[in-house]
């Protein structure tokens, strides 16, 4: 249909043109013009209107395409995001699964699945529990550093207290001097060490482990390192700020202290 429309008004401008210059008498070319003015009136008009109909097509084809490349930017994040997320939960495996082989002790890897971490309250939720062979006291750690002891015990799941909880207390030392303290959370949600000797050997940057005392805390587990030392105001003691070793605030994957390995329970067997 369209290609009929412009072969007729092609044949109208030639036969208007050879009307305008052949000679023929004036009252001919005005008759002709007068008929053939309608048709061109006509032409001009389909023109004007059929190109907002064009723009309006490239408007939505444009809108379209839009659509289509913001859903592919969507779905290259998404890749891009779970790319990153494995490396760095393989990151995070790979230091437990170090931690895992240096250790003497047998360990269990879990997720923590929930936390409470108000002014009152450094807990952590772990996905295993009575099922698996947990029991209260067991120790857990995360990375190469202590991160508390389970005090409930579920059919699935395990409550854990951090070591920066303000009910905690564990029997630690300074590694190089041997000097002994207590560590335990502040009210700030941070840690220190405690009852330390008014003469013990102890400044900045020295690295406190367990000291195995207590019979709950294996010893020789990494707890952090001494940022700040103040005397108390009896001048009886020292108590130091500590840098825990874990970030707890980020502590996704743990792992259980379960027990001593075999070849452990057979070294001290035959001493």
């Amino acid at each position: 249909m369209l290609w009929r429309k412009r072969v007729l008004i092609v044949v109208l401008l030639f036969v208007f043109s050879a009307l305008i210059f052949d000679p023929v008498s004036t009252s001919l070319k005005s008759f002709s013009i007068r008929v053939i003015t309608p048709f061109l009136k006509m032409a001009s008009f389909i023109k004007n209107e059929a190109s907002p109909l064009v723009k309006i097509t490239k408007v939505r084809f444009l809108i379209e395409e839009n659509q289509r490349l913001k859903k592919e930017i969507a779905l290259l994040k998404t890749s891009l995001n779970e790319t990153r997320e494995s490396a760095i939960e393989n990151s995070q495996l790979r230091e437990l699964l170090e931690f895992k082989q240096r250790v003497p002790y047998q360990t269990m890897p879990a997720q923590v699945i929930g936390r409470d971490v108000s002014n009152w309250n450094k807990t952590l939720i772990i996905d295993k529990g009575l099922d698996d062979g947990l029991e209260e006291r067991m120790v857990v750690v995360a990375g190469a550093g202590l991160v508390g002891r389970i005090i409930e015990v579920h059919k699935s799941v395990s409550k854990v207290l951090q070591i920066n909880d303000v009910k905690n207390k564990c029997s630690a030392m300074i590694q190089d001097s041997r000097d002994l303290g207590i560590i335990t959370g502040d009210s700030a949600g941070g840690l220190k060490m405690i009852y330390l000797s008014r003469n013990a050997d102890v400044t900045e940057g020295d690295i406190i482990i367990t000291s195995g005392l207590g019979g709950i805390f294996h010893k020789g587990i990494l707890v952090g390192a001494i940022i700040s030392v103040y005397t108390e105001k009896d001048e009886l003691n020292k108590f130091a700020k500590v840098r825990p070793e874990v970030d707890f605030d980020k502590i996704e994957d743990v792992l259980v202290v379960v027990g001593e390995k075999r070849e452990e329970r057979e070294k001290r067997r035959k001493k």
